[in-house]
């Protein structure tokens, strides 16, 4: 682990949620120069994160006592992985250990785990905790174990959903699996749970949801509702406008085109797009430098059919709720105006395996069996399939463990990511420091600069030509630039509008005063 946390703005804003609640200021934006605020960011992963805040309440100090939900719930997710892929997809112990194994190691979700606080392990353990538990109340010895697994996969996604709401998918797709195999009283008690469950959140919600004016004075995605977020071209971002109905295909084929062409290759084989100091930092998306070049499409796309051919191949052996789920979930990640990449990280296991069975199934064509012949499964993968998967726990075994050398000045320069964050802290010291208490600051981070300064924080673009009379308006007595994306060394003409209080020397971070 390591001591950056809210970096990505979202988990920032799960710690602040979480503090919140463990001080007894319940689910809202206490940043904000209004209080009272709710966000409409899902209660799950801050309700959990909130224990341990109970546990110990210090932050930062008690940041990998955070992180420790994360790591852990990776492992019990490589656990879950393994037990269903052995059971539901009748893979060998071996086959499906080298897959977990695989699926524990990959750099994302390392990365997610141990330096962020954001909520895609925990929510990867949730869903396949769903999955594992439905499918397996259709195999049970008794009545009554098997409604026992019902209930437990109806809490396992109904806390998905209050975690990321994306997991209407899995919902939608376990109330249809149910169906499809002729369960309707189990169909019908699934649904009555997960209704019992996220009912009174759905209801609370929409009772308390942010009036316009509370929305002027904060803005951002905190407290954007996802209809809004959907119609933008970059969601949380009304600065990049809104598209049409006629638009809504042209965004799909750009998602379908990035899963294709990069993405794939930065899930299942990430240290061939980029230096080990790097690594993780694919989760940021693929459309910066990563996989531009025409090999790295190439490599992606590859590995992108061979994911495809082992998704038909699983689906023409039987129907199960894990590829039932990706189809669902699909047209949601097809059509959200944001990066695929990170929507793609908790069916990371799912597509690992369809990459292994992908080149077992060719190399059956190629001696012309079937498939789908559940004897040569059992029996374990074929050689080309058993190299590929040893090739791929290497390859991120070594990824991983130089970046731990580099994080520690071992071998190379330490990771960008550890020296951004430690500059961010450096320049929030200085406004601890400098910035009258009760100031109203705006910034691209509001929950980290909150945490680190206990500053009012809103959200704003940290721009040095904004409008002086904007900020006015919402009474904005300052502007931080907090995150080292797009670095500018300012000048005075550079902010003609302002004045430069405090800079970093590497990320060109700063403070300006109108």
């Amino acid at each position: 682990m390591d001591s950056v946390a809210g970096a990505f703005v979202d988990d920032a804003w799960y710690t602040l949620l979480a503090k919140s609640l463990a001080a007894g200021q319940g689910f809202s934006i206490v940043n904000s120069p209004t209080q009272g605020i709710m966000p409409l960011y899902p209660p799950g992963f801050p309700i959990v994160l909130s224990l341990v805040f109970r546990l110990n309440s210090s932050f930062p100090a008690n940041v990998w006592l955070l992180k420790s939900v994360n790591v852990a719930s990776i492992f019990l997710a490589a656990a879950l992985a393994y037990k269903y892929f052995a059971r539901a997809h009748d893979l060998s112990r071996a086959a499906s250990a080298g897959v977990a194994l695989l699926m524990l190691l990959t750099p994302a979700f390392v990365f997610l785990a141990t330096s962020t606080l954001m909520s895609e392990c925990f929510f990867t353990f949730l869903q396949l905790g769903a999955i594992f538990c439905v499918e397996r109340c259709l195999n049970a010895e008794t009545k009554r174990r098997a409604t026992t697994l019902l209930v437990c996969g109806a809490c396992f996604a109904s806390l998905a959903f209050l975690t990321r709401p994306i997991a209407v998918g899995l919902v939608c797709a376990s109330v249809a699996y149910l169906l499809l195999k002729r369960r309707l009283s189990r169909a019908l008690v699934f649904s009555g749970v997960v209704a019992l469950i996220l009912g009174p959140w759905l209801a609370y919600s929409k009772l308390h949801e942010p009036n316009a004016a509370q929305k002027q004075e904060q803005q951002g995605l905190i407290v954007q509702n996802y209809v809004e977020s959907f119609w933008q071209k970059a969601a949380g971002d009304p600065r990049s406008g809104t598209i049409t109905l006629k638009e809504l295909p042209a965004r799909v084929l750009d998602n379908v085109k990035e899963i294709f062409v990069r993405d794939a290759g930065g899930l299942c084989v990430p240290a061939l797009y980029r230096p080990a100091e790097e690594s993780g930092l694919e989760v940021l998306g693929m459309r910066g430098d990563m996989g531009i070049t025409a090999d790295a499409m190439i490599i992606s796309s590859v590995v992108a059919a061979f994911c495809m051919v082992g998704l038909v191949a699983t689906l023409k052996r039987k129907l199960l709720l894990s590829e039932l789920t990706l189809l669902f979930t699909l047209p949601i990640i097809l059509t959200w105006p944001w990066a695929p990449f990170r929507f793609l990280v908790p069916f990371t296991p799912f597509i690992l395996l369809y990459l292994v069975r992908g080149v077992h199934a060719l190399r059956l064509l190629r001696r012309r069996s079937q498939s789908g012949d559940e004897s040569s499964t059992r029996a374990g993968l074929s050689a080309p399939a058993r190299i590929l998967l040893l090739c791929a726990v290497l390859l991120n075994a070594y990824d991983n463990v130089n970046y731990i050398l580099r994080k520690f000045d071992v071998a190379g320069s330490r990771p960008e990511w550890l020296l951004s964050f430690e500059e961010s802290k450096e320049l929030m010291s200085w406004m601890r420091e400098h910035v009258p208490p009760g100031s109203v600051v705006a910034t691209e981070n509001p929950p980290l600069v909150h945490l680190y300064t206990g500053l009012k924080t809103v959200w704003a673009p940290a721009d040095p030509l904004t409008k002086r009379d904007d900020l006015a308006r919402r009474n904005i007595a300052y502007l931080a630039h907090v995150s080292p994306y797009h670095p500018t060394n300012l000048s005075r003409t550079d902010a003609p509008n302002f004045r430069i209080l405090h800079q970093t020397e590497r990320y060109f971070l700063y403070v300006l005063e109108p």
